[in-house]
């Protein structure tokens, strides 16, 4: 594992986290599921996956996951994903109206 392996899981940590952060930083990390999809967008993937040149598919989380479960695909990865940061911003807003 190289180092922007270890800055790639560190921050998909961090972002499956971010639902369970602190009430008082919730309203200033609120658009960040949406940042990291536009990024997205813009990178053409994840512009960690782009940097690391031990990736053949340009996507961390298929790689890994794909060796926990063999027969899973690359679209339902990015769907996964994709519904994470829906719900994730969900969760948030839910939290930030009603100070839970």
């Amino acid at each position: 594992m190289n180092s922007v392996s270890i800055l790639h899981l560190i921050f998909i940590v961090i972002i499956l986290l971010l639902p369970l952060s602190p009430l008082r930083i919730l309203p200033y990390v609120i658009m960040l599921p949406s940042i990291i999809t536009l990024s997205w967008v813009i990178f053409d993937g994840c512009f960690l996956s782009n940097m690391d040149d031990e990736l053949d598919d340009s996507n961390f989380s298929y790689t890994y996951l794909k060796k926990i479960f063999p027969t899973i695909k690359k679209s339902f990865v990015d769907f996964l994903w994709t519904f994470y940061f829906v719900f994730a911003t969900l969760i948030i807003h839910y939290r930030i109206k009603y100070n839970y």
